[in-house]
């Protein structure tokens, strides 16, 4: 690929202003600069690699080793030139926001192969750049590297914060119902992370259209997971109380399928979310009855937790 060529600003090219300790340019004095410094930051951001030997994943290609090594052997500072300004050309596409979406698929990739400072910032350039980038990260969470899944799910909650711009309703629920599907991953890192940013999502959109719609599709997909997936989020809605009453509909048609455990927790989650509705407490009692211990000691735990 050709180099871009770098962009010169108030006489001096970029990756000196990103190396001599000048203070950061603004997304403002950025844009001056035209198309040309993005593409020009894209090509040094998509530069980013390893040099922390503790950053290498399991996967890493023999390349990948030999150009780590190569560097250890030939710094004694792990960090180089090339290094900082790939950095700083990664929190400059953050600073341009929306303007810089065309850099997203550079950013995926440095989830994936960049250093652990560079990774870790890459999100929130993702974050910044908007709505253009949550195609191509939400990809990314489904289909991508563990580490590109770990690092993206951990920093979603950064699509919240005030360097994102507002999401789209259609967005959030996707995100949401996405969630929903990695709190029971088998990955616990994941599993936590997913947590994590599930909390953040009922924190700022409790309530919303685009909450309910989210929690409406993530309780569609329970019909196609095994029993122990269902049981899991069944008591993530539990968990969730009345903010998860969309999922309803979903968990009742599931009330007469599967084995009886799984029936009993679909039924405590109907007994939260639908607490009008006199049929769940009185399902869960015959729970109680069981002769089947687990079976009876979770029903009883489950009308408690439904205060009944």
């Amino acid at each position: 690929m050709r180099v871009p060529s770098e962009p010169i600003y108030q006489g001096k090219p970029l990756s000196q202003w990103f190396t001599d300790g000048s203070e950061r340019l603004t997304g403002t004095q950025l844009r001056t600069l035209g198309p040309g410094a993005i593409k020009w930051l894209t090509y040094q951001a998509a530069q980013s690699r390893l040099w922390n030997p503790d950053d290498v994943p399991s996967d890493a290609s023999l390349f990948t080793r030999l150009e780590l090594w190569t560097h250890g052997k030939l710094h004694d500072d792990p960090l180089t030139k090339r290094d900082i300004v790939n950095f700083e050309a990664i929190e400059a596409l953050e600073a341009l926001g929306p303007d810089a979406a065309s850099a997203v698929p550079a950013l995926i990739k440095v989830v994936r192969d960049g250093d652990n400072d560079n990774r870790l910032t890459a999100p929130n350039a993702l974050a910044a750049i908007g709505p253009a980038s949550w195609p191509a990260v939400s990809e990314a969470i489904r289909h991508g590297t563990h580490r590109q899944r770990l690092v993206l799910i951990m920093k979603l909650p950064v699509r919240f914060s005030e360097i994102a711009p507002p999401q789209s309703g259609a967005e959030f629920s996707e995100m949401l119902a996405l969630l929903l599907s990695m709190v029971h991953d088998p990955d616990p890192y994941i599993r936590g992370y997913a947590g994590s940013a599930l909390k953040k999502c009922v924190e700022v959109r409790r309530g919303s259209p685009e909450f309910a719609a989210g929690i409406r599709a993530g309780a569609g997909e329970l019909a196609h997971l095994p029993n122990e997936e269902r049981k899991f989020i069944a008591d993530v809605f539990s968990g969730l109380g009345l903010d998860a009453v969309a999922s309803a509909p979903a968990l009742e048609a599931l009330v007469d399928i599967g084995n009886r455990m799984t029936r009993a927790h679909i039924l405590g989650a109907l007994a939260v979310v639908e607490p009008d509705n006199p049929r769940w407490p009185a399902l869960l009692h015959e729970g109680v009855a069981s002769p089947d211990k687990e079976l009876s000691s979770f029903s009883e735990d489950a009308l408690i937790r439904a205060g009944r």
